[in-house]
């Protein structure tokens, strides 16, 4: 059963919300074959502007003292580094959310994205 918060944030008490933990699908990263999901906008722009959208409808919903931890990764496209976390930063701060800090998720054995000019 999929569930959509963009569908159901409404249910939720004004002021109700203490923590947000989330991970959205990564920008083009996965297809899960549902209409308007999170993760298959045409650009990084247009991403950070959707996981924006969602804290717009929550914003609301949260305590003064929320806190959020956004699970957001970093993309390549044609051998550049696209900045995904920063896009959804700046779009968020112009809802009055502010970064407090940045987490950095240490893989050693990852597997990189191949490119031959890094």
């Amino acid at each position: 059963m999929e569930t959509d918060v963009r569908k159901v944030y409404h249910l939720l008490e004004d002021n109700s919300i203490d923590c947000v933990i989330i991970s959205p699908p990564y920008w083009q990263q996965r297809d899960y074959g549902i209409e308007a999901q999170i993760g298959q906008e045409t650009s990084p722009e247009d991403y950070a502007k959707e996981i924006a959208y969602v804290f717009e409808l929550l914003w609301p919903k949260l305590k003064t003292t929320a806190t959020i931890f956004l699970n957001i990764g970093y993309k390549f496209q044609n051998e550049e580094f696209l900045l995904i976390p920063e896009l959804v930063s700046f779009e968020m701060r112009k809802l009055g959310y502010m970064l407090k800090n940045k987490i950095i998720w240490y893989k050693p054995k990852a597997m990189p994205t191949p490119a031959r000019n890094r």
